[in-house]
């Protein structure tokens, strides 16, 4: 069967049900949902999730695993910071690998300043955080030459108990030799050496 003739039979199976009045079930609307995005409609994900929310039906990882990819296909950062608000309650108990690839879609728009608003409400919630979460922020940081606030995350990061790889380090000492100008090269190189000193290399 082909991806759009199955998506078209669920909707029809959804407007079966809801003429028996016959609530669908988060596990049936996560399958509709990931119908919707293999057929390349995500935009429907989107107004499956506003159905579920006038009816109460309760949002699941799964549901939101879609959610998150159908924001990454419409490539709509104003949609995922939608997305952010109403996953906001559930930060605690979704899962850290779905909160890093929630931090990664903002961060590869270029919305680092929303990545790390992200990253900081996570971490309110109580949310465990992973060496993954740390390398996500990381990356996103140098590809906008934010060398400050990557110093930062590192610092984060070490005094959180999780040790900085080498190639972190390597990572910014490259980008300080080929981009950032001889006066901040220096402070960064300084700040690195700082860094290793303190928590080990």
């Amino acid at each position: 069967m082909l991806i759009p003739e199955y998506w078209e039979k669920a909707c029809v199976l959804l407007e079966e049900m809801e003429s028996f009045d016959i609530k669908p079930d988060t596990i049936a609307c996560s399958a509709l949902m990931r119908a919707f995005n293999k057929g390349g409609e995500p935009s429907k994900v989107m107004i499956l999730a506003e159905f579920m929310r006038e009816n109460n039906i309760p949002f699941g990882d799964a549901v939101f695993y879609e959610m998150v990819s159908a924001c990454s296909l419409l490539r709509d950062w104003r949609t995922t910071l939608d997305l952010v608000k109403l996953m906001e309650p559930s930060f605690s108990v979704v899962s850290i690998g779905l909160l890093n690839q929630l931090l990664h879609l903002l961060g590869k728009t270029g919305k680092t300043d929303s990545m790390m608003k992200l990253f900081y409400k996570i971490i309110a919630s109580a949310a465990e955080v992973s060496f993954n979460t740390y390398s996500i922020l990381l990356k996103n940081l140098l590809a906008v030459g934010n060398w400050r606030k990557y110093i930062e995350v590192l610092e984060w990061m070490a005094d959180a108990g999780t040790k900085p790889s080498n190639e972190m380090y390597c990572d910014i000492i490259c980008f300080a030799e080929k981009s950032a100008g001889a006066k901040c090269a220096a402070i960064i190189r300084e700040r690195v050496e700082s860094l290793k000193e303190k928590y080990g290399n």
